[in-house]
């Protein structure tokens, strides 16, 4: 234990994909043990090694939510802290599943038993952490709310994961891959906004409305698409994504050109400052 080193949220670079899955590991011999028990027709080793066995699997999957949370958390510059803290949660259930697992399944002492729990939830810590308690909001001008940034974005997030899911059921492959085309764009624009936040006021109304906007007609034309559209619906969509599409690109270059604005003036500034106070 003195060698142990607390958890820091730099080995979440693992992939939410592997971290945590050792945690399926203790309830297989509980598993085992419960169906001895079964055999042999000790109801009392059933119910304790089955109450084991169902408390580290709760465990290990409240303990797999949480780390792919604070997954997601850390990977965006503005986010909200996880409303449930699916880690914490983890930690008291592994404890408890390990203290009665050692009373009741290994025969051991209530007192050694309890030590059996609280060395669990602190390993558990040290190896995981708890989940993040506050939410990221960056640099804020005072036009703009944290609450709103992180609400705004969430919102833009699910209109475009729903246009990027219309955009693989598009049968025709060039309407498909202009929506591809758009959501990538998109993606950079609220990337653009995640790293500077008082950008949100200029790019609100596209967020809000033309967004979700065309994600609703592209919901519409998968399930029309299958239908024998006419030509002048084709037509008129190919034209929608086109001008979409452009707008979008105009967007992220006004991202782009507001950030060498402030670049530029923050050169000219200190420049100033640089001659007035001479070598």
């Amino acid at each position: 234990m003195a060698n142990a080193k607390p958890y820091r949220p730099d080995m979440g670079r693992l992939s939410s994909k592997v971290r945590g899955i050792g945690l399926y590991l203790p309830p297989i011999p509980l598993a085992l043990a419960t169906l001895i028990s079964l055999w042999k027709g000790e109801a009392g080793g059933v119910l304790g090694n089955l109450s084991g066995f169902a408390l580290f699997s709760l465990a290990a999957i409240m303990a797999r939510r949480g780390l792919r949370l604070e997954y997601e958390y850390r990977q965006r510059k503005i986010a909200r802290a996880p409303a449930v803290p699916w880690k914490f949660l983890a930690a008291l259930t592994l404890a408890v599943a390990t203290g009665l697992s050692a009373w009741l399944s290994a025969g051991y002492g209530l007192a050694i038993s309890l030590l059996f729990g609280l060395g669990a939830f602190a390993g558990f810590y040290l190896l995981y952490g708890f989940d993040p308690r506050e939410d990221k909001i960056g640099r804020l001008s005072l036009g703009v709310s944290g609450e709103e940034v992180i609400e705004i974005l969430e919102k833009a997030e699910a209109k475009l994961a729903a246009l990027e899911a219309a955009g693989k059921r598009i049968t025709d492959p060039d309407h498909a891959a202009a929506v591809a085309r758009i959501v990538e764009d998109v993606r950079k624009i609220i990337d653009g906004i995640e790293k500077d936040p008082n950008d949100l006021p200029r790019m609100r109304t596209f967020l809000n409305t033309y967004l979700g906007g065309i994600q609703r007609v592209a919901d519409r034309y998968v399930r029309v698409q299958h239908a024998a559209p006419d030509a002048e619906l084709i037509e008129s969509f190919a034209r929608l994504l086109n001008d979409f599409e452009e707008t979008v690109k105009a967007r992220h270059a006004e991202l782009l050109d507001n950030d060498r604005f402030d670049l530029d003036v923050q050169i000219k500034v200190l420049d100033t400052q640089l001659n007035k106070e001479g070598p």
